[in-house]
């Protein structure tokens, strides 16, 4: 048996990540390839990335666009007094609300399931919802556009 084989068969991953960035920081290629090759094997089974993914997508995508109507709700109780901010934050709501349905219609969430779907909103959010004008589509079109574009620099990182 090979002694420096079975030090690198008795590393643990801590050991062996310590001397991977060690390695690493010395520019020594060849080790931090040593490293990786005689690392131990798993196999893992997990449901499918097409179902979980979409879920947690889906998910985490009607949480989020809930939050930014409670936000604009919030903001909504705050100006009650002024006209055109009460109007401004009751378009931004069927604007949001819009752009929530589209982006899981892209998911392949039916629309009128994508409109229910999500965290329970607040009575007054709901209310908000209620009052809102239509959605104006170029606006949401602009919020799915920032939305894909995130998405983007996240998938190069």
């Amino acid at each position: 048996m090979n002694i420096k084989n079975a030090v690198y068969e008795a590393m643990d991953n801590g050991e062996r990540v310590v001397a991977a960035l060690k390695a690493t920081q010395r520019d020594d290629a060849a080790e931090v390839q040593r490293l990786k090759r005689t690392a131990p094997r798993r196999t893992y089974s997990q449901i499918d990335e097409g179902f979980a993914g979409t879920m947690e997508r889906v998910s985490l995508a009607s949480a989020a666009f809930l939050l930014d109507e409670a936000r604009e709700t919030i903001n909504l109780a705050l100006a009650i007094t002024t006209e055109d901010r009460k109007t401004g934050n009751l378009q931004r709501i069927a604007n949001i609300n819009e752009a929530k349905i589209q982006f899981l219609g892209r998911l392949g969430v039916p629309r009128d399931l994508a409109a229910e779907y999500g965290p329970p909103p607040h009575p007054l959010t709901e209310d908000a919802r209620q009052a809102a004008p239509e959605p104006d589509m170029e606006a949401v079109e602009y919020m799915l556009s920032v939305i894909d574009e995130t998405a983007e620099a996240w998938n190069g990182l």
